[in-house]
């Protein structure tokens, strides 16, 4: 067909982060290398920041398109936050997209959606989402078995009780809210393993150094090429609600979450309740009780056994298989 087998529509600036493109790339990456054959794109608004971590980790045999490009797409996958900040939906984007193309999937990992009747079919990976609007010829496919994470962090098997303490911190427009963390981990009672703190790209380089010339207990990184491999010499990981908290979680390692934005916060409560992170709250607001946690033998050799019984297959796998199967219905 003219125009692109599948197209991926994801977003990434300083205000929704790194996450919808960094799941982006790495399907894309994936669905690639497997099927050569099929014509595939990713679209979207980049940052400067966010086009330097596309050329440093996408694929050749992806395209870019621009922003504004009106390509023709047999499948159109949309992964995005509409509105920085809120997680409203915008119903005239899919109005609009449904023009260019034959089946349009929406990957919206929410706990309240309402599904655009343009909409072929819904994923979410979180199992307890509540769904409205679904129409009967509306495919639905929810739950942690499509959590788009890819094999080589399911396949970390590695686990040291007295590995590092991994920070991985979302981008904010108040970057220095993340001090108020910082000057807390780096007290002696919480401060007992080392320190690294993966900053997103959306940092610039005079605020890195900033944060390193301030708190040299603190290894601070940036740009590295795979994050499962720090994750792997990982005790715990504690990130912002997100991308990483999933990436975390399929390494099996004990997951804190911290939230920048309020509806990060609620999402963390409720993954919280499921048993699958320990909620320190807002940046602002940390809940130290819980932070002691991260010096709990005990509850991470727990916590540890108890994500290899629940994570144990890459989810990534079974979204490609959706794709490709709906590829071959076009």
């Amino acid at each position: 067909m003219n125009g692109y087998d599948f197209i991926y529509y994801c977003d990434s600036f300083t205000e929704i982060g790194l996450g919808h493109l960094s799941r982006g790339i790495d399907f894309t990456n994936e669905f690639s290398s497997r099927f050569p054959f099929y014509k595939i794109a990713i679209r979207g608004i980049y940052s400067e920041s966010a086009m330097n971590f596309i050329s440093a980790n996408l694929s050749g045999k992806v395209t870019v398109l621009d922003k504004d490009d009106e390509s023709i797409s047999a499948i159109s996958f949309v992964d995005t936050m509409f509105y920085p900040g809120s997680l409203d939906i915008n119903y005239d984007f899919f109005r609009k997209l449904k023009t260019h193309t034959k089946k349009l999937i929406l990957f919206f990992d929410v706990l309240d959606v309402t599904i655009p009747p343009e909409v072929d079919i819904y994923i979410n990976y979180l199992p307890y989402t509540i769904i409205r609007g679904k129409t009967e010829n509306q495919k639905v496919f929810v739950g942690f078995k499509y959590l788009p994470v890819p094999d080589a962090f399911f396949n970390s098997n590695y686990f040291g009780i007295n590995g590092d303490i991994v920070c991985i911190f979302g981008a904010d427009k108040d970057g220095y809210v993340i001090f108020n963390f910082l000057n807390i981990i780096i007290q002696e009672k919480f401060c007992k393993r080392n320190i690294k703190v993966l900053l997103s790209p959306h940092y610039s380089k005079e605020f890195k150094e900033e944060l390193s010339s301030k708190y040299q207990k603190i290894a601070f990184l940036q740009n590295i090429n795979n994050v499962h491999d720090l994750l792997n010499n990982a005790a715990l990981v504690i990130s912002t609600y997100g991308n990483s908290t999933f990436q975390s979680i399929a390494a099996k390692k004990p997951n804190f979450s911290i939230a920048f934005q309020d509806f990060q916060n609620n999402y963390a409560t409720r993954l919280e309740e499921e048993g699958f992170t320990v909620n320190l709250g807002t940046f602002s607001n940390i809940d130290e009780n819980k932070l002691a946690l991260i010096n709990n033998s005990n509850y991470l050799l727990t916590q540890n056994e108890k994500l290899k019984v629940a994570f144990k297959t890459p989810g990534i796998n079974n979204l490609i298989n959706v794709i490709n199967n709906e590829l071959q219905t076009i």
